[in-house]
């Protein structure tokens, strides 16, 4: 029964495991995305401040409209970042926790073991 039961613990670690690396790499993904959304918003930024001092107020505008747009999925890109921050540290968390059950589990098999066979001197 303990058997099993460690047997199966053993395997939701693994999976726990696997779920929270897929997690952290779709993380990776969107960090990247997020700063690569917000290098172009504040590119669009300097094209417009450049604008504005060469009096070319329509292409100021223009450079602004777009550094809005690229701002906004920035934005939303950061938002979507932070709750994949939150999963990653609850997956982490769940993690420890199984792994601490499941080193528990094996001692008391390790103890119910040794308890049925003594040791002979």
């Amino acid at each position: 029964m303990l058997d099993q039961t460690v047997n199966e613990m053993t395997d939701d670690l693994v999976k726990l495991r696997q779920a929270t690396a897929q997690v952290m790499a779709s993380q990776k993904q969107i960090e990247n995305k997020y700063k690569q959304a917000q290098q172009t918003a504040d590119d669009w930024y300097g094209r417009a401040q450049l604008a504005l001092e060469k009096g070319e107020d329509d292409l100021a505008r223009e450079a602004l409209t777009r550094r809005k747009q690229y701002q906004e999925n920035a934005d939303s890109l950061k938002t979507q970042l932070d709750a994949q921050a939150g999963t990653v540290e609850k997956l982490i968390s769940n993690t420890r926790v199984l792994e601490t059950k499941l080193s528990e589990a094996k001692r008391s098999e390790d103890t119910r073991l040794n308890s049925s066979h003594p040791s002979r001197s």
